[in-house]
């Protein structure tokens, strides 16, 4: 089913809704910001909708989805970015726009007029086209905050109201314009990580616990810089270890060295745990690949 925004001064979201499953609750926040908390039971599509008869205000709309539950994906100009739970994502009511959420998904969207986001139009672009982590602590801070507003907004005076939706748009603003920065620091984070790894491939006690302890990260931590890189780390130690493997086998200068001394230079303990991880991997046992060579 499809969940129609309509947009109206000032900014106002009405829901034309029909079979919808789930939960919506809106929060106005004064100066035209609403705070939307959308839970569903089952597969949702929202897309923008003009109400006929009145002077639409969506062109100038910005809207901050925050996945906390289920998956979800946007389609934005074209370009589709996935949702997972925990993930965040800056959209514009100018669109076109689409948000689908699988079952049981719970977003918080903030939607604010676009000139309240002080940033120029380049770096609005730029940020529509990032997906934030709501690990990040400042994430994390501006989330606690919204679902504060949220649970707090019929206690609140408007005054209260408005202050608190101001204080949500400058954590933003903060949180974008530093996305950049941060993003280029965990990139560095995560190839010294590999690089470590790399060189460490022979440990047999190379672990992500390993990892994480020599780099004074938390073992969590280690996990979220690797899924930037969509794998895990201890797929990436498996996956560097047999690589360097099979390099040695393709040698011909290493064409004595017996599979028990290969399997202890990468890091192997067991020859038969490095024999089946080769097959599976490339499809042939260790000697079998050397012979192939």
């Amino acid at each position: 089913m499809v969940l129609a925004y309509q947009f109206n001064e000032p900014y106002e979201i009405l829901t034309a809704v029909a079979g919808f499953s789930g939960r919506i609750t809106m929060q106005g926040l004064g100066d035209g910001v609403m705070l939307t908390r959308v839970r569903s039971d089952g597969s949702v599509r929202t897309v923008p909708r003009n109400r006929p008869g009145t002077r639409t205000m969506g062109n100038d709309l910005l809207i901050f989805d925050m996945h906390l539950g289920g998956g979800a994906h946007v389609r934005h100009y074209g370009e589709e970015s996935e949702l997972t739970a925990g993930t965040a994502l800056l959209y514009e009511g100018r669109g076109p726009w689409e948000l689908t959420t699988t079952r049981d998904g719970d977003d918080l969207l903030l939607q604010f007029p676009r000139g309240m986001l002080p940033l120029r139009a380049g770096e609005i672009t730029e940020s529509c086209a990032r997906v934030l982590d709501l690990r990040a602590p400042a994430l994390q801070v501006l989330t606690g905050h919204l679902e504060w507003l949220e649970s707090a907004a019929d206690d609140l005076s408007a005054r209260q109201r408005a202050d608190g939706g101001r204080a949500a748009l400058d954590m933003l603003t903060t949180i974008l314009q530093n996305a950049e920065t941060v993003a280029a620091e965990e990139q560095v984070r995560i190839e010294t990580l590999q690089a470590y790894v790399l060189e460490h491939l022979a440990d047999p006690g190379l672990t992500t616990v390993e990892l994480a302890r020599r780099h004074r990260i938390s073992h969590r931590q280690v996990y979220r810089l690797f899924a930037g890189t969509a794998t895990t780390p201890s797929a990436f130690i498996r996956d560097q270890r047999l690589r360097a493997a099979q390099s040695i086998l393709t040698d011909p200068r290493s064409a004595e060295l017996a599979i028990s001394t290969i399997a202890e230079s990468t890091g192997f303990v067991e020859v038969r745990t490095f024999e089946r991880a080769f097959r599976r991997a490339f499809g042939l046992t260790p000697a079998a690949w050397r012979q192939t060579q």
